[in-house]
């Protein structure tokens, strides 16, 4: 009894301490530290996996002014005519030929070019001709992704580039082409970056604007809420410090250079400058070094309104990579990517991206939906979005936003323009699409079309003091501690 009377007093003090320590932690808000000045990588930088490929902005910028190589129909028509004759050789040959890698793997550049050269019809045909004869020999599901990821995409591409309301077979064909796109990703899930998982999304998007076109100006087609400021979203920076890293929320566009200090995301991102140093310590560090990327998309309200498999918050480079693999190597430019582009770029701080994707969407209204209003009032939401990144800057910074804009989407379309008059030219001259050196006088005249990558994927740390939110816990303890210790002295005093 007296070794329990005795330990009363320490416990009492001790819980005092706690409350104590609790009351500073959460009354005390910020305190002042110092980090040491130099430059380190967001962890965006490293991959979802290990052979995957990891973002960059400057691969933003290049998409929304179509700075990259897009091939020719005359390109497509004669890699289509060469893949015919490489596959009559196979049927003329043994009968296990045509059931080979090689066939299929032939059969789906064909498909692929069909539809790139325009004869949509014949690429579904060709896709479906595949999947019978491949279900007939009870193939190795792992043998039928492509097929299946080929043919949702081919089947999804014709409502995609002619949204027609209340057209009961393009809401049938959607359906159909998701059926065929979770299929494929169920057997492959990381195939692609995750492309499918974002085709997918953007279907069940569609089929749930046949049934409320409205939605068009609620939500992109990754769930970020279009309605209302950023403040009252929670999505206010290129991390999510709340979640990982003890951060508080913060409100308005902060500057992305204050990841670090603010919200001790340089031990996170030293981790991830290690990664870039020794690429082959993927595995072992691949969970902390993708902590603290910004999680975007699924906001309230988006599960309510489309039911999609794409249910909660994701880091913000995976469907930002999705969008940028569906623009470059399916149907093209889009609202629906600009827009979701725009509104993601804008919750990671990447002000001047985000105002050339809403520039772009503005453009491309008129394939967001046939109706003339909500065409209106998507560009109006462009606009706004557009001005609010227009109150950050000077006016002399505002001036130059449009006519810089402009430049870059111009030099990128006369690239892709004089790319493929080149392709036509070369082919026409009878020279070998498969030639190593086909490209070769246009590389040397035009160069790269590629932006390079700049500093917009590293932040700069100063020695200066800055605010970090201290650990209540830790605060806690120690005053716990401190007070039971107390407690013990004035016993034995």
């Amino acid at each position: 009894m007296s070794l329990a009377r005795g330990l009363v007093r320490p416990l009492v003090f001790g819980g005092l301490g706690a409350v104590v320590g609790l009351m500073i932690g959460l009354l005390a808000g910020f305190l002042p530290v110092r980090v040491s000045e130099g430059t380190l990588p967001y962890p965006h930088v490293i991959p979802k996996s290990q052979d995957g490929v990891s973002l960059r902005f400057a691969m933003v910028h290049d998409v929304i002014h179509e700075r990259f190589p897009r091939h020719s129909t005359a390109y497509y028509k004669e890699r289509n005519r060469l893949t015919g004759v490489s596959l009559d050789v196979l049927k003329s040959g043994p009968p296990h030929e045509t059931r080979s890698k090689r066939y299929y793997d032939l059969t789906n550049d064909l498909a692929v070019g069909l539809e790139m050269a325009g004869d949509h019809a014949a690429a579904i045909a060709l896709m479906k001709e595949k999947l019978k004869l491949q279900t007939e020999l009870n193939l190795p599901e792992l043998d039928l992704y492509s097929t299946h990821a080929n043919l949702g995409t081919f089947l999804i591409l014709g409502p995609f580039r002619q949204v027609r309301p209340g057209n009961k077979e393009d809401q049938a064909t959607l359906q159909e082409g998701l059926q065929h796109i979770k299929t494929a990703i169920k057997i492959n899930p990381d195939s692609h970056f995750g492309r499918e998982v974002w085709q997918a999304t953007i279907i069940e998007y569609m089929i749930a604007l046949y049934d409320d076109p409205q939605l068009l100006l609620k939500f992109d087609m990754i769930g970020n809420r279009l309605s209302g400021g950023l403040e009252s979203t929670g999505h206010l920076g290129i991390l999510d410090g709340g979640a990982h890293f003890g951060g508080v929320k913060r409100t308005g566009l902060s500057p992305i250079s204050n990841f670090g200090v603010n919200f001790g995301g340089v031990k996170a991102a030293r981790s991830a400058a290690e990664y870039l140093r020794h690429p082959e310590t993927w595995e072992q560090h691949k969970e902390a070094r993708r902590q603290g990327i910004k999680h975007i998309g699924a906001d309230e309200g988006w599960n309510n309104a489309v039911d999609s498999g794409h249910k909660s918050q994701v880091p913000f480079d995976e469907p930002t990579l999705g969008i940028i693999g569906m623009w470059r190597l399916g149907g093209g430019a889009h609202p629906y990517f600009a827009m979701a582009l725009g509104e993601t770029m804008l919750r990671v701080g990447q002000n001047y991206i985000a105002w050339s994707a809403f520039e772009r969407a503005a453009r491309l209204a008129a394939f967001a939906w046939p109706d003339p209003k909500l065409q209106e009032r998507f560009t109006a939401h462009c606009r706004e979005r557009q001005q609010l990144v227009e109150a950050k800057l000077t006016q002399e910074e505002v001036a130059r936003l449009l006519p810089a804009f402009e430049a870059e989407l111009a030099f990128g379309q006369a690239y892709q323009r004089d790319y493929q008059q080149f392709e036509a030219d070369r082919i026409a001259a009878g020279a070998h699409i498969d030639d190593p050196n086909f490209y070769a006088d246009f590389d040397a005249k035009r160069g790269p079309i590629a932006s390079p990558v700049g500093d917009a994927d590293w932040f700069r740390i100063a020695d200066e003091p800055t605010s970090q939110q201290p650990s209540i816990l830790e605060i806690s303890l120690v005053l716990a501690g401190i007070f039971a210790l107390v407690a013990v002295a004035f016993r034995s005093s």
